[in-house]
């Protein structure tokens, strides 16, 4: 039952913007909790989806901040990254790419 409210919940985030992960609006909660319903949801498939996706970068970086987005790409690095050597060379250019952020 409580899978189900977390699936309907991300879903219907998802829907309102057809998809487009960068088109999701900083409401002050989805950014920053995202990744706890998508697993709660058993949508673990979608965090490569989302979290790679140029644009949900982007808006969350605007959102939150780079210490959010860093944190999740921490925390759920498995979900996104799997364990594919290329995934982790790719999380560490965005991983030095946000931080050269926080630089500025």
């Amino acid at each position: 039952k409580e899978r189900i409210l977390h699936e309907n919940f991300v879903s219907e985030y998802l829907r309102r913007v057809n998809y487009r992960y960068g088109d999701l609006q900083n409401d002050g909660y989805i950014f920053s909790h995202l990744g706890y319903h998508l697993t709660m949801a058993g949508m673990t498939q979608q965090f490569p989806e989302i979290y790679l996706d140029l644009g949900y970068i982007e808006a969350n970086l605007k959102a939150t901040g780079p210490v959010d987005l860093l944190s999740d790409y921490r925390k759920y690095s498995d979900q996104i990254w799997g364990r594919v050597d290329n995934m982790k060379m790719l999380y560490l250019t965005l991983k030095s790419f946000v931080e050269l952020l926080v630089l500025k």
